[in-house]
């Protein structure tokens, strides 16, 4: 088993959940489990699920709520691929999504987490992340740089350095995990867009909002005590690039009649 994808579900609305999986099932690249574990929705979505009668699908109910993280973990715990491809329940997964993280992955074993570019649901927007792992290492101190559920994981990079989804940092568990991996591997963006995200911000409360920015600054926390000069370094290249865009931002201003002049004076003397 080369892949195995790992789905948490909630109370998810039909419509949400039947295009994720379906957007799974359509991918180019077939070798595949399909974990899909609900966490005590009070809604019935098990018929739903086992009306693909796919195979490859596992489902399993928990009785109790066990909350993100913790699911996040069963579903790793329990995968059987070597990649976990990382899926919510209300995104869509382009076709070939699989099969070009696979690829990348398989032609470089020092990449441990691979992402892609996303788009929006219901709108033309691109979402590009930095692609390199020294950019995304980079702004890491500063934003989240790769969209979770468009990631695709080395398992073992995980399993060998004992890393897990934290409940104490949920939910910005994702964030948390990138953290721990920083120095245990690379990163790598696909630059393309592979994954369509719904944005769902209509349906967040303010205490979960609240609850978000909690988590992330106590990554943040958490990640400039482990790696102050990586954090030191990072701070001064953003420092800089936000003077000397304030500094020469006038000077743009300054130069440009000249340049425009320069340009309509080249033009005329070509002509004559």
């Amino acid at each position: 088993m080369k892949v195995s994808v790992l789905m948490p579900i909630y109370n998810t609305k039909e419509e949400y959940l039947r295009t994720a999986i379906e957007s799974i099932l359509n991918q180019t690249y077939k070798d595949y489990e399909f974990l899909i574990y609900d966490d005590a929705s009070n809604i019935d979505l098990q018929s739903i699920v086992m009306s693909y009668n796919d195979e490859r699908i596992i489902y399993k109910k928990f009785e109790k709520n066990q909350g993100i993280s913790k699911i996040r973990n069963e579903l790793v715990k329990d995968s059987r691929g070597e990649y976990l491809a990382i899926m919510d329940h209300d995104d869509i997964s382009l076709p070939e999504r699989f099969e070009k993280q696979v690829k990348l992955l398989d032609n470089n074993p020092n990449i441990g987490v691979v992402g892609c570019w996303h788009g929006f649901v219901g709108n033309n927007k691109i979402f590009k992340r930095p692609v390199s792992n020294k950019e995304i290492k980079n702004i890491i101190f500063w934003e989240c740089p790769l969209h979770h559920p468009a990631t695709m994981l080395r398992k073992s990079v995980l399993i060998e350095n004992n890393i897990i989804y934290e409940e104490k940092y949920s939910p910005a568990e994702d964030f948390a995990l990138w953290v721990y991996l920083f120095d245990k591997t690379d990163f790598y963006n696909i630059p393309e867009v592979l994954f369509i995200y719904r944005n769902n911000y209509e349906n967040t409360t303010t205490v979960q909002n609240i609850k978000m920015e909690i988590g992330i600054n106590n990554v943040l926390n958490h990640l400039i005590t482990s790696h102050p000069r990586e954090y030191e370094r990072a701070e001064i290249k953003k420092k800089l690039k936000k003077h000397i865009k304030i500094m020469f931002s006038p000077l743009k201003y300054f130069l440009e009649p000249f340049a425009i002049i320069k340009y309509l004076f080249k033009l005329l003397m070509t002509k004559g």
